[in-house]
Parts: C-alpha cells; sequence; structure tokens
C-alpha cells in the first residue's frame, strides 16, 4: 500500500526536486541514493511543512515513479582514472562514496555540472549538497578541486577569492588519480 494517496503524490510530483530527479533518470544518470533521498525528502517537506509525510515508503514510492533507483549505493567494479591538480589531489584521496561518485562522473565524462558564477569552469555538488562542490573544466576534464560553500553570485570576498585559487590551477601540473569503487587513490 502506498504511503502517499495518489493526489499528494501528484502534488509534489510538481516540485523542482522531482522534476529534476526524474529529468536525470530519464537520462539514465546513475544516482546515488543519499541525492535521491535528499531530493526527495526536501520535495515532500516543502510541498507539506510540518505534516510528517517523509517516511521510507514516500520516498520509494516517489522514486519509484521518477524512475529513480533508490536503497544502494552504486557501486563499479571497474576502474576510472583521471587527471587533477596536483595542489587538488590530497583533498580528493581517501575512501569517500559520494566524492568517489562525483569524480566518477568527471572522469569518465557522463555527468555534467553546474557553470561557475563567472568561469567557464563548472561544478558538481557533492552528494548533491550544495556546500560541497567539486570544481572541475568540462573541456580536459581535470578537477581542480573542493571549494567548501555554496558557489552563487552573491559569495562574499572571501569566497570568491577561494574560488579564485581554486579555478587559478587551470593548466597547472596535474597528477593522474583512479577511483575504483568508493576509494580514490594515486597522485
Amino acid at each position: 500500500m502506498p504511503s502517499l494517496t495518489s493526489s499528494q503524490a501528484s502534488k509534489i510530483m510538481k516540485h523542482a526536486n522531482f522534476v529534476w530527479l526524474k529529468e536525470r533518470a530519464g537520462r539514465g544518470e546513475v544516482l546515488d541514493a543519499t541525492t535521491v533521498e535528499m531530493k526527495l525528502t526536501v520535495a515532500i517537506e516543502e510541498t507539506f511543512p510540518k505534516q510528517n509525510r517523509t517516511t521510507d515508503g514516500a520516498i520509494e514510492q516517489l522514486a519509484t515513479a521518477a524512475g529513480a533507483d533508490w536503497g544502494s549505493f552504486y557501486v563499479p567494479d571497474m576502474i576510472v582514472v583521471g587527471e587533477a591538480h596536483i595542489d587538488a589531489a590530497p583533498q580528493l584521496k581517501g575512501t569517500d562514496k559520494l566524492l568517489a561518485k562525483a569524480l566518477r562522473s568527471v572522469f569518465a565524462g557522463t555527468g555534467g555540472g553546474r557553470s561557475s558564477p563567472d568561469s567557464s569552469l563548472e561544478h558538481i555538488h557533492i552528494g548533491g549538497v550544495a556546500n560541497r562542490n567539486l570544481v572541475f573544466d568540462p573541456a580536459s576534464r581535470v578537477v581542480l578541486g573542493i571549494v567548501d560553500f555554496h558557489m552563487e553570485s552573491g559569495m562574499n570576498k572571501g569566497q570568491k577569492k577561494q574560488v579564485e585559487n581554486v579555478e587559478g590551477r587551470l593548466g597547472g601540473t596535474t597528477t593522474k588519480l583512479q577511483v575504483r569503487g568508493n576509494t580514490v587513490s594515486g597522485g
């Protein structure tokens, strides 16, 4: 039995997060469970504020309606190799399933990013979180680093300086990194 009535589900399906999720699922993009859950939780809570309608059943119902897999992380067996600026490599290496997924999509050229303010570079919200951004050059697929705040035109001077420093790495010395499952190594 569904957690949401068809009327409730229809209202949520008009929310921007549901539309976003359905578009990406329709293109065959692989989204991790955390992103799916977060996007749908926000859609439910904003559509029905303070009504406690966010349940696993409701998320599963909406994820199924969007055509998105929910409940397990996608971890391919293959190894993906790519380039990162040498100064970015230390912050990228280690085991982090959400970061590994973002790097895999950049290195494989399968994930489109968001445009960066005043720049030709792009960024991906790691795990769907706007305050953790992987900055990269879409043309060369070189990763330049991570910025831990929302990248937007209204950033303060310190944030703008940090973005300039990361973006300034473009054309600099790079190193090879490999993503295997949830682990990033190399460099």
